[in-house]
């Protein structure tokens, strides 16, 4: 089974960026790619069992050349422009003629260790960031990017028997060795068992099967519907992880700018402080509820349960999690130093009227004590 031929089969390497807060699509779309095929995003088929709100832009950025085991292979690549900030990149490396099952992983290795792969990857990534900078709110490309590898299979070899997928799943090694990258290793029984609870049918000729860092696909339609959903998860994850790492540099700032001065009510920077807090919290709170609306599955439809497990993969509800926590502990910051100002400013003002009653009755008190003496 190692040896077994693949006729039309892909390799899809996913990049995906935040290059700001977010994109305004409306515009993109109205002012650039006018000889590219665009589109809005929609699924080809059951698009009722999944609601997609303000869909991204999908855009063919054509093909190119790759050189693979000292074979030109070609590459389509695509993009989506999401409203929320995010770029992703698909590089579709085709094949096809009897290319072995067991190259997957040769393969994968030999062009995601690339240093030319890599560049090529920062100059388009660039290169379409600086198309729409325009229409970016606070450009900036983060430096951490989500990466993913989806083996995509169509068609086995027709000189091959009748595969089996079941058979091939329960007692061969080789999907495993593929999912996971692992071409020297004979896998564990336990490592194989936890593989398998992430593995999903529609029909017998077809199969998913879902890792943390990589999915294959067995799919004779050819239907990127599945991969699409993939990288749909795979954006909210880079997003949650950026709003986190956002939420700890801010958090870390609003303790240095608190630790560093003694409080002082009439300070403009504690008031500045108090506000920006507040600030934060309101436009972080509303991009993340728009990331996590993004995509919406209804019911236990197959597809919904593809979203779930690979969201259950990435740990998205972890990630959303601290998201929330450190919301929260942006959100009682903000209370905190509001609650202070006033309790502050209201003592101040309590003792202005004490002094301002005692500046009223010094006269008086002066007038009276002539008075005796």
């Amino acid at each position: 089974m190692e040896n077994l031929k693949i006729n039309k089969s892909s390799i899809l390497i996913y990049r995906v960026f935040d290059v700001g807060e977010s994109i305004d699509l409306e515009k993109v779309a109205g002012n650039l790619f006018q000889n590219s095929p665009m589109s809005r995003f929609k699924l080809k088929k059951n698009t009722n069992a999944v609601i997609i709100n303000n869909a991204p832009l999908s855009v063919s950025l054509g093909h190119f050349l790759f050189c693979v085991n000292n074979v030109d292979h070609k590459v389509d690549l695509q993009a989506k422009i999401w409203s929320f900030g995010a770029i992703s990149l698909n590089f579709v490396f085709s094949f096809e003629n009897n290319f072995l099952l067991n190259n997957f992983i040769e393969y994968t290795s030999l062009i995601e260790n690339s240093k030319e792969f890599n560049e090529i990857v920062s100059v388009k990534i660039q290169e379409l960031t600086n198309q729409i900078e325009s229409f970016i709110q606070n450009k900036k490309i983060w430096r951490t990017a989500e990466d993913y590898v989806i083996y995509y299979i169509q068609e086995f070899a027709s000189s091959s028997e009748k595969i089996d997928l079941l058979d091939l799943i329960n007692n061969h090694n080789i999907l495993y060795s593929v999912l996971i990258n692992e071409g020297k290793e004979i896998l564990s029984e336990q490592l194989k068992s936890s593989l398998r609870e992430n593995i999903f049918q529609y029909s017998k000729n077809d199969m998913v099967i879902i890792d943390w860092n990589s999915a294959i696909i067995i799919d004779p339609s050819g239907d990127f519907d599945i991969p699409d959903i993939i990288e749909f998860s795979l954006c909210q994850l880079l997003e949650l992880r950026y709003y986190d790492d956002l939420l700890d540099k801010e958090l870390n700032l609003l303790y240095k700018s608190i630790d560093k001065d003694t409080f002082n009510v009439l300070s403009k920077n504690y008031v500045k402080i108090s506000r920006e807090a507040a600030k934060k919290y309101i436009e972080i709170s509303e991009i993340i509820e728009n990331i996590e609306n993004s995509l919406k599955v209804v019911g236990d439809f197959y597809y919904a349960k593809i979203f779930r497990s690979v969201s259950n993969k990435f740990r998205s509800n972890d990630w959303t999690k601290s998201v929330n926590e450190k919301l929260n502990n942006l959100a009682e910051i903000a209370k905190l130093l509001q609650h202070e100002i006033s309790e502050r400013r209201s003592t101040y003002m309590e003792m202005i009227i004490i002094i301002l009653i005692s500046i009223e009755l010094i006269p008086l008190l002066v007038s009276t004590i002539q008075g005796i003496f």
